[in-house]
């Protein structure tokens, strides 16, 4: 999955990057009713996988560039739509925060050098965090959005 030049996992297409990573994001259709996941191809520099849900969606998506995951939580707006800015949009590592389990995150540190394996490991902790700590925004309960946006606020690169 490296190519010996990266410190990351490398992905060449958004196919290779959905195949390595939404096995581990199938509750998010089974458990939560979310629609299957739509891959994109590449846009801006990224590789995107999407679930959307009656409340909101799950953005998965892949920096081809640097090598970054983003794991984003995207509410809908009162019309339908999904909410573009993303400033109103939270990451699992804030609801953790929020919680008092930060301890429990998935850092870009966490994938420096690792391998197919390695990776895997990775996205069942971030699959596990949230499934466990993200249940009430995955269903649309989105109160704990201040709490979680305000510590990110404060500590921008956690």
């Amino acid at each position: 999955m490296t190519d010996g030049t990266h410190l990351r996992p490398f992905f060449p297409s958004a196919s290779d990057f959905a195949a390595a990573t939404t096995p581990h994001f199938q509750f998010l259709v089974d458990d939560f009713g979310y629609a299957p996941p739509t891959v994109e191809e590449s846009i801006a520099g990224l590789f995107e996988v999407r679930y959307d849900g009656g409340t909101g969606a799950v953005l998965l998506n892949w920096d081809v560039e640097g090598g970054f995951i983003g794991v984003h939580l995207i509410p809908r707006q009162k019309h339908g739509e999904l909410q573009p800015d993303p400033e109103r949009w939270l990451r699992p590592n804030e609801i953790l925060a929020a919680r008092g389990a930060l301890n429990r995150s998935v850092n870009q540190a966490d994938l420096d050098g690792v391998d197919e394996h390695g990776y895997a490991k990775q996205m069942q902790r971030e699959a596990a965090n949230l499934r466990e700590f993200c249940a009430d925004v995955l269903r649309g309960d989105w109160s704990i959005f201040d709490s979680a946006h305000s510590w990110f606020e404060k500590h921008p690169l956690g």
